[in-house]
């Protein structure tokens, strides 16, 4: 029962992609374009030098335009928006960005670009390369049911499942310890609901949330059960992995601390 429980009240995030570069002739271009200024140099270089050693110079100009495209594939386009109940990944050439619920004062769509107003003031622009306004539209209500929802904030005890500027093997072995042997930790009480609540809450820190995945991973099979929800909801990509190794078993300290922002 807790088991469906979690998985009702944790849904996996949603992917939107909004077209990609190459969709449309005019991205198209331009990334040739880009391709093509790009290669002219090493295109002469290869002239002067073909003479010397023909085979070395075409595959030094085949890897070179390869990695000229790929690049170009990156810097312009797709463009994709993961929704999860933390917040909302936008991923692009220019890497992934994540901003929680919190941040997101309103949203609207300006010309062919959806844009974010966070609480800072930033205008946050997402590029739509091929417009569907059904698409479009449904993206923007999505966003803004998220944003016009209440906060699930993390159980008064969530504090007391941080790091603590511990090592991470510490921290690690303490919260496995509070899972095994004593409903105490750090002077606060911290029971299965809280650490349940803690690593699903929307606007509990992403440490919070690692510190509860490592005491419910080391509880019991439903525990990791619940953790790897709480992965499958998130669109906080470097928490996303971070709790699907815990609930694998797996330690990986860079994803760790690449989720805390250590």
């Amino acid at each position: 029962m807790r088991e469906h429980a979690a998985a009702a009240a944790l849904p996996e995030t949603r992917r939107v992609r909004l077209g990609s570069s190459w969709d449309g002739p005019v991205h198209g271009l331009l990334a040739l374009v880009f391709v093509t200024l790009q290669l002219t140099p090493v295109v002469v270089l290869s002239l002067f030098l073909v003479r010397l050693h023909p085979a070395a110079v075409a595959a030094l100009l085949a890897a070179t335009a390869i990695a000229i495209f790929s690049q170009a594939r990156r810097s312009l386009g797709p463009t994709e928006v993961l929704l999860g109940v933390d917040g909302l990944s936008v991923l692009s050439g220019g890497g992934p960005r994540f901003v929680p619920w919190r941040e997101v004062r309103s949203v609207h769509v300006v010309r062919f670009d959806i844009v974010l107003r966070l609480h800072s003031g930033e205008h946050l622009r997402i590029p739509v390369s091929t417009p569907e306004p059904e698409r479009d539209r449904a993206l923007v209500i999505a966003i803004r049911s998220e944003i016009s929802r209440g906060p699930t904030s993390p159980p008064q005890s969530a504090p007391a499942l941080e790091r603590g500027g511990r090592d991470l093997d510490q921290w690690r072995d303490a919260l496995r310890a509070l899972a095994a042997n004593s409903p105490a930790y750090r002077g606060q009480s911290v029971d299965l609901d809280d650490l349940e609540r803690a690593v699903g809450a929307r606007d509990a820190l992403p440490e919070q949330r690692v510190g509860a995945a490592i005491a419910l991973a080391a509880l019991s099979d439903d525990g990791r059960t619940r953790v790897r929800l709480a992965a499958a909801s998130s669109a906080d990509l470097p928490l996303r992995d971070a709790l699907a190794d815990i609930a694998d078993e797996r330690w990986v300290p860079a994803t760790i601390r690449r989720a805390v922002r250590a």
